[in-house]
């Protein structure tokens, strides 16, 4: 296969799973509209957004850290592994 064609087989297989996995997001949420009041539902959306928001901080600088750091072995990957646990 050429290049251009592992791109396009790429993009396709990388489309399919966004639509999937968007289209298991709508069925997941119709079904929990269904099943909650509609108080209950507004403050489920409140909390995800709030966690949502809360795991960007989390990491915020860890990956970027880590990838520039000189010296990287296991206690380093252990120690920053374990600062994220502990903060979700």
């Amino acid at each position: 296969m050429s290049f251009k064609a592992d791109v396009i087989s790429a993009l396709r297989w990388t489309s399919a799973g966004r639509i999937g996995g968007q289209l298991a997001s709508w069925a997941i949420t119709i079904y929990v509209i269904q099943i909650l009041n509609p108080i209950d539902y507004g403050l489920m959306n409140m909390a995800t957004i709030l966690m949502g928001f809360a795991m960007l901080l989390n990491e915020l600088g860890v990956i970027p850290a880590l990838i520039q750091s000189r010296r990287v072995d296991d206690q380093l990957i252990s120690h920053l592994f374990g600062r994220i646990v502990i903060r979700i």
